[in-house]
């Protein structure tokens, strides 16, 4: 399975997130990386989602790379073609930065996309399936 990672999972794994609700993402989030790991799924991530966590997380793009490597996760750069990727985008009744996270999940036909805020993605959900890290755990 071919999955778009929202970066959300990732910090809250790094960052040891814990939401409002006492819910413990980031355990939730090693689950899923673990069965990521384990049923072979490909993590789809782009420059943008690279950007995300290293900004929040202050961590180089090739600590991000290498943390995916410790992992031993299936882990590929989505391909972009900016302009394309730009024109998705705007079509897509999202807010920012949410419609360049689906336009690049769509354009790399990826089958769904693993976030923690899946009501971020409520416009989209007829064109790819949307789930939390759990779903697949």
């Amino acid at each position: 399975m071919r999955i778009y990672l929202d970066s959300n999972v990732l910090i809250s794994l790094i960052k040891e997130e814990i939401n409002s609700q006492l819910r413990a993402l980031f355990i939730e989030a090693e689950r899923f990386f673990r069965n990521a790991k384990a049923k072979g799924h490909t993590l789809v991530i782009s420059e943008f989602f690279l950007m995300e966590v290293g900004k929040i997380c202050k961590i180089s793009r090739a600590q991000i790379i290498e943390y995916f490597e410790m992992m031993e996760v299936k882990t590929e750069i989505a391909c972009l073609n900016e302009k394309i990727i730009r024109e998705m985008a705007q079509r897509i009744r999202l807010h920012y930065p949410g419609n360049f996270h689906a336009a690049i999940a769509l354009a790399n036909k990826c089958d769904c996309i693993v976030t923690f805020n899946g009501r971020d993605f409520e416009a989209i959900k007829c064109k790819i399936q949307v789930l939390e890290p759990l779903d697949l755990a």
